[in-house]
């Protein structure tokens, strides 16, 4: 059913935009670099390197795993033969149930198979490794990683077949391998001979922005102080927060625990609330109808409003939750 236009708010476009900016941090930049170190180093290697990319939900894993992508795109090459349609890098799930079939399967999805899901095991692992190599694939990128885990947590079995695939998908395609998961996955790469653990020795961690203290802020002010700036250059006449506000910068690390992801939607939705309002700046009020809005609900380091709290109740039953952390 198509609404009347007047449902229509002609904010969301000009918010939406807000999308495409993207502010980098210490262990994202980290990040980025290791992996693509990897993924250049196994390209002339006996034994392709494989990589574990771990962070909370909002962290920044997609953030990464996006960059890559970008960073290796498909293109066309043509031979003396053929033109080769190439995918230098593809992302795919880890599915759920977890097993060989289901794993194969979806990888040759991504590379265009046109019957991804029909064969047996060894026979869609042979179709697999060859495609890999006609398409030139340098990395493969496996998120979701913690679906492996519940199937170790059932079956241990099926788990450490699963990774013995992987292990041998690496061997014979030739192919770097980009697990993304939640912290708690890196115990996969323990399961079985620890050979795991040896293939997917370069690790990287995305860790929470540190809210530091008023005499040495940590990372989330400097990022807060970007992204607002990167705002206000797309917004044009919109003026953002101060946020060489060590308090504010607190309120924002209570609302969000200093992940990247939540902090962007803590952000635009305090950007909508400002532009719903016809004001030209955005205040700590549209900051506190963002957290009420509860787009940061999952993460929040407190049921009440961190934007509405006197100072001391910040210190007291907020804060403190930092100097636990430390």
């Amino acid at each position: 059913m198509n609404l009347p236009n007047q449902f229509e708010n002609p904010y969301h476009s000009k918010v939406a935009a807000l999308d495409n900016i993207y502010v980098t941090h210490q262990s994202l930049v980290e990040a980025i670099n290791g992996i693509t170190e990897c993924i250049s180093w196994s390209r002339h290697s006996l034994e392709p390197k494989g990589a574990l990319l771990t962070g909370m939900g909002g962290a920044g894993k997609t953030t990464i795993c996006q960059f890559i992508l970008k960073r290796y795109p498909p293109v066309m090459v043509s031979t003396d033969d053929a033109h080769i349609n190439t995918v230098p890098a593809f992302y795919t799930s880890v599915p759920s149930p977890c097993g060989i079939k289901a794993l194969a399967s979806s990888m040759l999805d991504e590379l265009g198979d046109p019957s991804p899901g029909i064969g047996s095991a060894s026979a869609m692992t042979k179709r697999l490794c060859k495609l890999l190599v006609e398409c030139r694939t340098r990395v493969i990128i496996l998120d979701e990683l913690h679906h492996l885990l519940r199937t170790k947590g059932k079956v241990q079995g099926k788990a450490e077949e699963v990774c013995d695939w992987l292990k041998s998908l690496m061997n014979k395609a030739k192919v770097m391998i980009c697990l993304v998961g939640t912290p708690s996955c890196e115990s996969i790469l323990q399961c079985g001979d620890g050979q795991m653990s040896r293939r997917f020795s370069h690790r990287h961690h995305l860790r929470d922005l540190s809210c530091g203290t008023s005499d040495h802020p940590g990372e989330l002010a400097g990022f807060l102080q970007h992204l607002a700036a990167q705002y206000s250059l797309s917004l044009g006449s919109i003026a953002m927060p101060d946020f060489g506000s060590h308090k504010l910068v607190e309120q924002v690390w209570a609302a969000t625990s200093g992940r990247p992801s939540f902090i962007t939607l803590l952000l635009q939705k305090a950007v909508l609330s400002a532009l719903n309002g016809q004001r030209t700046s955005i205040t700590v009020g549209d900051l506190a109808a963002a957290f009420d809005s509860g787009v940061t609900i999952d993460v929040a380091q407190s049921t009440k409003n961190p934007f509405e709290m006197l100072n001391y109740e910040l210190k007291d039953s907020v804060l403190s939750k930092l100097r636990v952390q430390k």
